[in-house]
């Protein structure tokens, strides 16, 4: 799977270079952080608070969509992140949409390119990954 911090020209770089046909985030809400841990039980813990174990919230000017479940806590975008030139591209095995935070109504207006109420993101696209690799004094 190409990875959705990719920009447009560095996805079209990948599927034109590459021999095998890649999977192509398309749409949904981006996995930013995964832990194990029950971060929101422990904090509820410690803090002697009730936080709700799905909830959206904020650090500064960055907004999240937290969910705990038995498996751990999971930090996602608050918005869907959206590829939406993604049928101009070729050598795509097929499009993965992460639809965890849609109704079923949502999702197939998705499906069917009708955006009209579904907040969307695509500024990744715009932007050039910048790599540096360990012990690199390249000013490249």
């Amino acid at each position: 799977m190409i990875s959705s911090d990719l920009s447009y020209e560095e996805i079209i770089n990948i599927l034109t270079n590459t021999k095998k046909k890649m999977v192509l985030f398309t749409f949904g809400n981006i996995p930013l952080m995964y832990s194990r841990r029950k971060l929101l039980t422990n904090y509820n813990k410690h803090y002697g608070e009730n936080i709700n174990k799905d909830l959206e919230t904020n650090l500064k000017d960055k907004y999240f969509h937290i969910v705990e479940n038995d498996y751990g806590t999971c930090f996602y975008t608050a918005q869907n992140y959206y590829l939406n030139d993604y049928q101009k591209l070729d050598n795509v095995l097929y499009d993965f949409y992460n639809p965890v935070f849609l109704k079923k109504d949502e999702l197939l207006k998705v499906l069917n390119d009708d955006l009209k109420n579904i907040t969307t993101f695509s500024y990744l696209l715009n932007q050039k990954t910048i790599y540096k690799i360990k012990g690199d004094d390249h000013n490249d």
